[in-house]
């Protein structure tokens, strides 16, 4: 089950296992511009902050749209979010099998490029 809700500027999606894990993909809001996207996780008692861990995947993300989260059948991460590939906005796939923790562990690639103007962004 995806929930994902805020402004645009504090955006977020949360995954949650049926195990009872949760996965979480959010814009930092409380920084100035631009806004850093980073994943979080957590493997039990998910009310504690100090059982969550962090890592920053991306500090200059476009920050007008939403970060889409989505687990594969082994629990493993797969996210979409609008970051920058050479200048222009990019829709990029990001993806980690283990140590999510880290973010040498992910891969990313730019599935479509478009020009850096929000109205092109919202078109797709």
């Amino acid at each position: 089950m995806e929930l994902a809700s805020g402004a645009s500027a504090s955006s977020r999606a949360l995954m949650a296992e049926g195990s009872g894990r949760l996965q979480l993909v959010y814009q930092k809001a409380d920084t100035t511009t631009p806004v850093p996207l980073y994943y979080a996780s957590c493997n039990a008692n998910c009310g504690t902050p100090g059982n969550w861990s962090s890592v920053l995947l991306d500090p200059d993300p476009v920050s007008s749209a939403r970060a889409v989260l989505a687990l594969d059948a082994s629990g493993a991460p797969r996210l979409d979010y609008w970051g920058h590939y050479s200048g222009a906005a990019a829709l990029i796939f990001g993806g980690c099998d283990s140590g999510c923790g880290n973010v040498a562990q992910w891969g990313f690639l730019p599935l479509q490029i478009v020009s850096s103007s929000p109205s092109d962004i919202a078109q797709h």
